[in-house]
C-alpha cells in the first residue's frame, strides 16, 4: 500500500484501452441529495425520540457543544476504519495489486484506491462493507437493546453518513451497467468492460 496526496495521474491511456472500456458516469446527484435527506431525517428522528442523543432542555447550548464535539471525534475515528475496511477487502481480492491510500488535507479527505479489475460481486462487496459492518450490525444491535450506547449509536450513524455515495454508486450501477461487467479504475474514474465470451 502507498500514501498519496491524490490520485496517481501518470498512468498512461492508449485508444485501445477505451475500446475496450467505457467510463462509468457518476450517479445522479438526486441520488446523493435522497441519501443525505434520509440520514437526516434519521438524525432528526433519533435526536428528538431521545435514543441515541440525549439533549438536556435545561442546558441546550452545552449539549449542542457537546454533540458537535462528539461528532467531530466520531468522524476522525470513522474514516480511517471506514477506508481500512475497503483496502482489506480490495487486498483479499489481489494481495499484490497496488492499493493506494489516498489522504488530500486539502479536501479533507481519505479514501482508498485501486486498479484491480473487479466483478461486479466484487465491486459490491467492497462498496457495502463498510456500511454493513460500521453502520447496519451495529444499529440493529442498538435497536435489540444489546448494547446502549449514545457514542457507538453516533457512530454507527456518521459512517452511515460517509456511507451514502459508495451506496448511491452501488445503486446507479445495479441499474445501468450490465450484469457481467468488470470495472476498474484509472486515474480518477472508473471504467466497465463487458467480457466477450
Amino acid at each position: 500500500m502507498k500514501v498519496l496526496k491524490n490520485f496517481p495521474t501518470d498512468r498512461f491511456v492508449d485508444e485501445d484501452f477505451h475500446n475496450k472500456w467505457a467510463e462509468v458516469s457518476d450517479p445522479p446527484r438526486t441520488l446523493i441529495l435522497f441519501g443525505s435527506i434520509v440520514i437526516s431525517v434519521y438524525l432528526i428522528l433519533e435526536t428528538w425520540l431521545g435514543s441515541f442523543f440525549v439533549v438536556n432542555p435545561d442546558d441546550v447550548f452545552l449539549s449542542a457543544l457537546e454533540m458537535n464535539a462528539k461528532m467531530l471525534l466520531g468522524f476522525l475515528i470513522i474514516l480511517p476504519i471506514h477506508e481500512f475496511l475497503h483496502l482489506a477487502v480490495f487486498y483479499t481480492y489481489e494481495p499484490k495489486a497496488d492499493i493506494y491510500l489516498i489522504a488530500n488535507i486539502k479536501f479533507a479527505s481519505v479514501y482508498v484506491y485501486t486498479e484491480q479489475i473487479l466483478s461486479k460481486t466484487q465491486f459490491y462487496i467492497s462498496a457495502i462493507t463498510p456500511i454493513c459492518s460500521l453502520s447496519l450490525f451495529p444499529l440493529y444491535l442498538l435497536h435489540l437493546g444489546l448494547f446502549n450506547s449514545n457514542f457507538l449509536g453516533m457512530i454507527a450513524v456518521l459512517n452511515l453518513a460517509a456511507s451514502i455515495p459508495d451506496v448511491a454508486n452501488s445503486v446507479f450501477v445495479a441499474f445501468t451497467i450490465p450484469g457481467k461487467a468488470l470495472f476498474r479504475n484509472l486515474n480518477n474514474k472508473t471504467y466497465y468492460q463487458i467480457p466477450q465470451r
